[in-house]
């Protein structure tokens, strides 16, 4: 059995199939293209739109996470609360511009779209080198890539 499926940041080879006592077991290989294509979103709040600054923090602890420190009983206590980008891997441009693979764009734009009146999204599709794509992929796959 010989065929090529499209993942969203990753292409996999299957080379052979093999059936041994009843289970099927695949043997493929992972590989990148040397350019695949990725999305790069930009984005800008906007201040006035926004009904107080603890709407705004609400957004980008939305979208980075936070940490968050509770005192009980004399011990601290310290707690990390993810965002949207904790569970997206992505490279950092800037602080209003990132870059995701195209199938975990759909994720961060449907986080967006709840903003969409108090947060301006500009999106472009970008080429991405190996290096850079291995990046995104690492995060994503956790397997080792070649």
């Amino acid at each position: 059995m010989h065929g090529y499926t499209n993942y969203s940041c990753f292409a996999v080879n299957i080379y052979s199939s093999l059936v041994l006592e009843n289970i099927m077991v695949n043997i493929m290989k992972v590989s990148i293209k040397k350019q695949s294509r990725a999305m790069l979103i930009s984005f800008h709040s906007k201040s006035k739109a926004f009904s107080s600054p603890s709407e705004r923090n609400k957004f980008f602890f939305g979208l980075h996470g936070r940490r968050q420190t509770v005192r009980k009983g004399g011990v601290k206590y310290i707690y990390r609360r993810k965002g949207i980008l904790d569970s997206v891997p992505h490279i950092k441009v800037d602080d209003s511009v990132f870059i995701v693979s195209r199938g975990n764009a759909s994720k961060v734009l449907k986080f967006f779209e709840e903003w969409q009146d108090k947060v301006g999204v500009k999106t472009f599709t970008v080429l991405l080198g190996e290096r850079e794509m291995k990046k995104i992929c690492r995060e994503c796959l956790r397997v080792r890539i070649e």
